[in-house]
């Protein structure tokens, strides 16, 4: 019988509602091992860490990007909210936008040297960890490899179970659904006042103008 999971079980990290700041956090635990997909993070931090360099074919990988990623930053909704929840999407609008600048270079409407634009990015980006991590640090490895490359590379047996397939486009289509659907709620939340007050005026003209 399968288990049905609620949003909050599926998506925990869309309904955090604390601020953390990471300034003033410190690592407890050792880092031994990055797995590193596009974007890399922390390759520079952390010398000593073996890298596990993800694989996949650049053009895949934009196609999957366009269906996810990029339609996501473009979504209407994304340009009302940006005035209405000036908590998250005033900051992460911005934030995205930036990011992608300084990756793939600036905004570009033509599809083709978007493409063009991004696979360089990705590619770069690739070659940048390759330069920073000595060979016999760095596992280059494709999912479809499954445990084992994995487990002799970081010297642990192989595990008695199937290798995880997550975060595929369906799983972030959904993921995206209870996101857009938590922004609305915070923006009505912090414009409540402001709504209230609206139908209250336009009430008293109603009635009494």
């Amino acid at each position: 019988m399968a288990v049905t999971m609620t949003d909050r079980e599926r998506f925990p990290d869309y309904f955090v509602e604390r601020n953390i700041d990471r300034r003033q956090c410190h690592r407890v635990v050792p880092m031994k091992v990055l797995v590193i997909g596009m974007l890399r993070t922390g390759t520079l931090s952390y010398p000593d860490a073996k890298v596990i360099v993800i694989q996949r074919d650049p053009e895949q990988w934009f196609d999957s990007c366009y269906r996810t990623v990029i339609r996501f930053a473009s979504l209407p909704q994304l340009k009302v909210l940006y005035f209405l929840d000036r908590w998250l999407v005033m900051r992460f609008a911005p934030l995205m936008d930036c990011l992608f600048t300084s990756l793939f270079g600036p905004a570009e409407k033509d599809p083709v040297k978007m493409r063009a634009n991004w696979i360089r990015g990705y590619l770069d980006a690739y070659d940048e960890v390759r330069r920073i991590v000595p060979p016999e640090q760095r596992l280059e490895f494709n999912l479809n490899q499954g445990w084992e490359p994995i487990c002799k590379f970081l010297g642990h047996e192989v595990p008695n179970k199937p290798f995880p397939h997550v975060n595929d486009s369906a799983s972030f289509d959904a993921g995206i659904k209870v996101l857009i659907k938590r922004m609305w709620i915070r923006a009505a939340k912090q414009n409540l006042p402001f709504i209230l007050g609206t139908v209250a005026v336009a009430m008293g003209w109603w009635m009494y103008g």
